[in-house]
């Protein structure tokens, strides 16, 4: 079953403190988050390696040192472990993981002002057609389109506007490449909290979706570091 786990990062935040957290994530994740010049980016990377971090350990009994490799567009795997795919996402005050037993992805974006420049990136030609009966829903197709490349591997290097999307029930869509490059998807899109989209997609033929997000307390990630 696909797995779906959210913390939200403190409200305090400093550079000091990040400091102190990053002792516990590895030094290749604690040179990327030194690397931001601002502290809320630099707590997302940390806190998203903590969370994974914590989860693994917690629900499946994962040792807290990962040994993480990446593919060659940059999509993080355990090795030595076959049974086991993760992804991470985050965005404003959230980060989120999904677990599988099979290829996941996922995706969550703050629903904020439509950022125009993003319209013919993410948009499909058709879609752009009916643009605004969609301006309510951009940021869901947004994160189902994207949840959907981070499960087939290839990130933003394969374009959003390629990836369509067919509803079906229960917050449940069909997703696939139009060229029919990739495997198709199963996505499911969930209510995270006001103003944000999270959406999980899986290549499963069957794949079974966990109907709640398992949400982690700032001081529950922090007990199982």
């Amino acid at each position: 079953m696909i797995k779906v786990f959210a913390c939200e990062l403190p409200n305090q935040r400093s550079w000091q403190q990040l400091k102190d957290l990053s002792k516990f994530i590895s030094k290749e994740k604690q040179e990327a988050a030194i690397k931001f010049k601002k502290v809320d980016d630099a707590y997302r990377t940390v806190m998203c390696q903590l969370l994974l971090q914590a989860v693994l350990y917690k629900e499946y009994q994962i040792p807290k040192n990962l040994n993480i490799s990446y593919t060659p567009f940059g999509k993080p795997f355990l090795q030595n472990q076959s049974d086991v795919y993760f992804n991470l996402s985050h965005s404003g005050n959230w980060c989120v993981c999904a677990v599988n037993g099979e290829r996941v992805g996922i995706d969550v974006e703050k629903a904020e002002e439509i950022p125009r420049d993003l319209l013919h990136i993410v948009l499909s030609n058709d879609e752009m057609e009916e643009y605004c009966e969609l301006e309510s829903r951009f940021f869901e197709k947004w994160t189902l389109k994207e949840s959907y490349l981070k499960a087939i591997g290839t990130g933003l290097s394969t374009s959003l506007e390629s990836v369509e999307i067919y509803p079906c029930i229960d917050g449940m869509y069909h997703v696939f490449h139009q060229q029919e490059k990739f495997l198709p998807g199963e996505c499911k899109l969930y209510q995270l909290c006001t103003d944000y989209k999270l959406s999980v997609c899986s290549l499963g033929n069957q794949s079974r979706f966990d109907q709640q997000i398992h949400k982690y307390t700032f001081e529950e990630i922090l007990q199982c570091q």
